[in-house]
Order: structure tokens, then C-alpha cells, then sequence
């Protein structure tokens, strides 16, 4: 896979959102858009077709398993790195 020059990252906190987008600044990503929810990240897709998608597992409504399945059905060739943290 080329380095990508755009990224759509979903998650439901935006603090995780920011510090994301910061890291793939830092490594050459032009472009990013984001999503706080799983409907949320189908629509960008849909709208902006990103060279990778930044997946959190644990989302509200839609989980992240389920958004998997739609964004692969949907867009076979976008890869897809699910990035989940948990605090304790």
C-alpha cells in the first residue's frame, strides 16, 4: 500500500480524534476527516473515499465490529486499522 495522503478517523472521543489526527500529521497525512459514530464514519466514507480508515472498536449505537462489515461490504479496497484504547 502507498503512504497514504488522507485518513478518516472514528472515534467517539475527541480528544482521541485530535490526538490521532496530530500523529498522522506528523507522519505526511494531508488530508483528515472524522467521525463520532458509526453512521457518522459511512457518510465520510461515502462522501470522501480516504486512502485508510482509523477504526475504534467501542462506538455508540453502531459498534465498530458492525461499521467493519458495512465499510467492507460497502468499500472492499479502503483498508481499515482498528485502533481502540480502554481506560481503567
Amino acid at each position: 500500500m502507498p503512504r497514504p495522503t488522507n485518513a478518516l478517523i472514528v472515534d467517539d472521543e475527541a480528544h482521541v480524534r485530535v490526538l490521532i489526527r496530530v500523529l498522522l500529521k506528523q507522519l505526511g497525512v494531508e488530508t483528515v476527516w472524522d467521525a463520532a459514530d458509526g453512521a457518522e464514519a459511512l457518510e465520510q466514507t461515502a462522501a470522501h473515499k480516504p486512502d485508510v480508515i482509523l477504526l475504534d472498536i467501542n462506538l455508540p449505537q453502531i459498534g465498530g465490529l458492525e461499521v467493519l462489515a458495512k465499510l467492507k461490504a460497502a468499500h472492499p479496497t479502503i483498508p481499515v486499522v482498528i485502533v481502540s484504547s480502554q481506560r481503567r
